[in-house]
C-alpha cells in the first residue's frame, strides 16, 4: 500500500529525522519528487531503520552520479532513491549510518542555487529601478501614478528575494568552509 506526504524541509538533518520517524511507523520511503514523497507500508516494526541523505556532484535518476555513488563507503545501507542531487541511502538495524558528507558536493549544490537567486536579485533591482524611475518621471511631469501596485508588488519580491539571495550566501559560505577544511585534511592524511 503506498502513502504520499507532502513536505518542505530547510535542511537534511529534520528531513532525515522526519525519515527515520516515517519508518518507525512502517512507512518507508520509495520514491521523491517535489514537495513530495511517497511510502510504502512494511509490516517490519520490529526492525529499526536508519536514513541518510547524501549530496552528490550531478543528478541522480539519469545515471549521472554512478561512479560517485559507488565510491561511497559501504556499511549496509542500500539506495533507495534520488531527487535532484541528493542520494537517499537507508539501513537497517539499530547501527547509524557511517556519516559520508562530500563537503564540495554540498558547497556546489548550494553554490547553484545562490546564483540563481543573485540572477533574481538583480533583476528585482533592475525592474525596481525602472519602475522608481517611471513613477519619478511621472510625477515630474505632473501626471498620475498608474504603478503605485507595480512598484509595491516589486519591493515586496525583491525583500523576498533577498532574504533567500542571504540564506543561500550563508549556506555557500559556510559549505565553502567545509570543502576548505575536508581539503586540508585529505591533504594532511596524504602526506601521512
Amino acid at each position: 500500500m503506498r502513502f504520499t506526504y507532502n513536505n518542505i524541509f530547510m535542511n537534511t538533518n529534520d528531513e532525515t529525522a522526519w525519515l527515520n520517524t516515517m519508518t518507525k511507523r512502517g512507512l518507508h520511503l520509495v520514491k521523491r519528487l517535489p514537495f513530495t514523497y511517497y511510502f510504502e507500508f512494511v509490516d517490519d516494526l520490529d526492525t529499526e531503520y536508519n536514513y541518510k541523505i547524501v549530496y552528490m556532484h550531478d543528478a541522480i535518476e539519469n545515471g549521472a552520479s554512478d561512479e560517485e555513488i559507488k565510491n561511497i563507503p559501504d556499511d549496509g545501507s542500500v539506495l533507495v532513491c534520488g531527487y535532484k542531487n541528493k542520494a537517499y541511502y537507508k539501513k537497517a538495524g539499530g547501527v547509524p549510518l557511517i556519516e559520508y558528507n562530500d563537503s564540495n558536493a554540498r558547497y556546489t549544490h548550494f553554490l547553484n542555487i545562490w546564483l540563481f537567486y543573485a540572477f533574481l536579485f538583480v533583476a528585482s533591482i533592475s525592474v525596481f529601478a525602472y519602475h522608481l524611475v517611471f513613477a519619478i518621471r511621472m510625477l515630474l511631469e505632473e501626471k498620475p501614478l498608474p504603478s503605485v501596485p507595480v512598484i509595491a508588488a516589486t519591493i515586496i519580491v525583491l525583500i523576498c528575494v533577498s532574504v533567500l539571495f542571504a540564506y543561500y550566501g550563508d549556506k555557500v559560505m559556510f559549505w565553502k568552509k567545509k570543502s576548505k577544511e575536508a581539503t586540508l585534511l585529505k591533504i594532511q592524511n596524504d602526506q601521512i
